[in-house]
C-alpha cells in the first residue's frame, strides 16, 4: 500500500471530481426543470473542492480513494434513480446533459485508438487502477 501521494492518486481524484461535476449539473437541471426542490437535490452534491493532498487520509490512501469512488458512484446512481422513478421521459434530458458535460471533456479529434483508450481510463470512474477493470489487450491504429 502506498504511503505517499503519487500521480495516479491525483488522477483517480480527478476522475471523481469530473463525476462530481456531472452530479452538480444534473441537480441544477433537475431543479430548473422543476423535477425536485434544489434543497432536496443538494443532498446528492458534494461541495468539496479542496486539493487531494489537503483532504486525503495519507495513512490510508487506497482506502480513502476507494471510499471516495464508492461515494460518488452511489450518489450519482441514487440521484438518477430518484429523478427517473415514475418519469422515464426524463432519460432523454439526462442523456443530453451527460453528453454536454462529456463534450466539454472531449479528447483531441486527431487522437488514435490507443490515445483514446488512455484518455478514457484517465477520465471515467472505473474503480481503483490496481483493480484492472479496463486493460488494453490489443491495439492497432483504429482499434484497441
Amino acid at each position: 500500500m502506498s504511503m505517499f501521494l503519487a500521480p495516479i492518486h491525483f488522477m483517480v481524484y480527478g476522475k471523481n471530481q469530473l463525476q462530481e461535476q456531472l452530479i452538480a449539473e444534473i441537480a441544477k437541471r433537475a431543479a430548473a426543470e422543476g423535477w425536485a426542490e434544489a434543497s432536496a437535490l443538494d443532498a446528492y452534491c458534494s461541495r468539496e473542492d479542496r486539493p487531494l493532498d489537503a483532504i486525503i487520509d495519507v495513512s490510508n490512501i487506497h482506502g480513502w480513494l476507494s471510499k471516495s469512488i464508492a461515494d460518488v458512484e452511489h450518489r450519482l446512481a441514487a440521484l438518477v434513480t430518484e429523478l427517473l422513478f415514475g418519469h422515464p421521459e426524463r432519460l432523454a434530458v439526462l442523456e443530453e446533459l451527460a453528453y454536454e458535460v462529456g463534450r466539454d471533456q472531449a479528447a483531441s479529434a486527431d487522437a488514435g485508438a490507443g490515445e483514446l483508450f488512455q484518455y478514457l481510463t484517465t477520465h471515467l470512474v472505473d474503480g481503483m487502477p490496481c483493480d484492472g477493470v479496463n486493460m488494453m489487450r490489443d491495439q492497432t491504429a483504429e482499434t484497441f
